[in-house]
């Protein structure tokens, strides 16, 4: 019985210190240093995908090379070290 009790203090600080944990993370950082972009493909490259499409005929399809860098971006303003950090 005596185990179970001590397990049971043993738990509840490992769910306060993870919870006090989590707290700081958000509150002592600057988040995720990225701001998504607003679209993936600018207009140009959309009209060539629709060509490219219809050149390919309604069995295929073209798909576009997407690199992080084209969903998000970094915030601007960040130091070197806040850049780094995650």
């Amino acid at each position: 019985m005596f185990w179970m009790l001590i397990l049971a203090v043993a738990f509840f600080v490992f769910i306060i210190f993870t919870v006090s944990k989590a707290e700081k993370n958000i509150a002592g950082s600057v988040g995720l240093p990225y701001l998504p972009e607003s679209t993936l493909f600018s207009a140009a490259e959309r009209s060539f995908l629709e060509v490219l499409d219809q050149a390919v005929g309604p069995d295929n399809r073209v798909f576009g090379k997407v690199r992080v860098a084209d969903i998000a971006r970094v915030k601007p303003g960040l130091s070197n070290s806040a850049r780094r950090a995650r």
